[in-house]
């Protein structure tokens, strides 16, 4: 449990030091050390020693630097926090993110890639003892028996000829008609 949360699924609050409020807008970067919180507008990258929340009302377009980060706004930029990132349920982040630690509420959105430093030796651990095979990009590895296998690749399906199709074949759509239509058809005019 992340030490500043009160309820289960409560967004954490943090004291700060720095504070751009509504209806402010910063074109620049702001750096200093403690934390920031943003509730207007701010261009440019953020760095802090410290927390970084950007509230409701607040949208950067530049990348943060934090020990811990709260996106209840927008952020358009990378985010690098070397605690925890904390997406509230209005927030976006529409970026890459690198964090140790991360959590999504619903309602929140992410688009980007994440990393997570620390996992590097993860792989080396999992294939110790035995030799990496470089299998083919996109292909997994072979289902058990019984399984279903994996669709084929666009390169194999690129193979299969087209089927047959006639000039002379019929559309299988259904046409519509309006009400209209379907009374003249029964009056017979």
């Amino acid at each position: 449990m992340w030490p500043f949360r009160n309820a289960k699924n409560a967004v954490p609050s943090f004291d700060v030091e720095n504070t751009i409020g509504a209806g402010s807008r910063v074109c620049g970067e702001l750096s200093g050390p403690g934390g920031f919180r943003i509730d207007g507008a701010v261009e440019g990258a953020i760095d802090a020693d410290g927390p970084v929340v950007i509230g409701e009302g607040g949208s950067i377009e530049g990348t943060i630097r934090g020990r811990d980060v709260v996106v209840l706004g927008r952020v358009r930029g990378d985010v690098h926090a070397s605690g925890h990132l904390e997406i509230g349920p209005k927030g976006k982040v529409l970026g890459d993110i690198t964090v140790q630690s991360f959590r999504m509420h619903t309602g929140g959105v992410f688009r980007g890639t994440s990393c997570m430093p620390g996992g590097e030796d993860v792989l080396p651990a999992l294939l110790a003892g035995r030799e990496a095979v470089a299998a083919p990009r996109g292909r997994t590895l072979p289902p058990p028996t019984g399984a279903v296998p994996p669709p084929p690749m666009l390169s194999e399906l690129a193979e299969i000829p087209p089927p047959f199709v006639p000039d002379e074949a019929v559309s299988q759509e259904r046409l519509v008609t309006s009400a209209e239509g379907d009374e003249e058809r029964e009056t017979g005019t």
